[in-house]
């Protein structure tokens, strides 16, 4: 009877050993799916992504502040990098007071911006905010009849 034992705990043994590796396998098989699956998923948004980015059809050559009388803004030059005409260009700055809290934003545009020609902005900050700091956000042209 001893020996009938042994051989059979030792067939439990071999069964539930392969087992185990039947159940790793089909593990890694799942998580391999899975991973296929979000890559790919990841991959397709990420696609869209980059479609939707653009280059900016315009450069801020400077920008500084300044005060006249009553009156604040941020003033600067702004050149069309492209060979197109712009019909319309847009300039927007960020105003954050001492705290660095977000207190509003200032912005100018301007019309009818050649290929290669530069213009002057001002962007006014809006009367009675106390501004410590000041960051471009964006500084875009286009022309919507295009």
């Amino acid at each position: 009877m001893n020996s009938m034992e042994i051989n059979l705990a030792s067939r439990l043994e071999k069964s539930s050993g392969k087992a185990m590796i039947d159940l790793l396998i089909n593990s890694l098989v799942f998580l391999t799916i899975t991973i296929l699956f979000w890559g790919i998923i990841g991959s397709l948004s990420n696609w869209r992504t980059e479609r939707i980015e653009s280059v900016s059809s315009v450069n801020i050559q400077e920008y500084f502040h300044e005060r006249d009388g009553v009156s604040s803004y941020i003033a600067g030059e702004v050149k069309n990098i492209t060979y197109h005409n712009l019909a319309y260009v847009r300039i927007v700055f960020a105003l954050y007071g001492e705290g660095g809290e977000f207190l509003g934003t200032a912005f100018d545009q301007t019309y009818d911006l050649n290929s290669e020609e530069t213009a002057k902005f001002k962007a006014l900050f809006p009367p009675g905010l106390k501004i410590s700091k000041y960051s471009l956000v964006f500084a875009e042209g286009w022309d919507p009849w295009e």
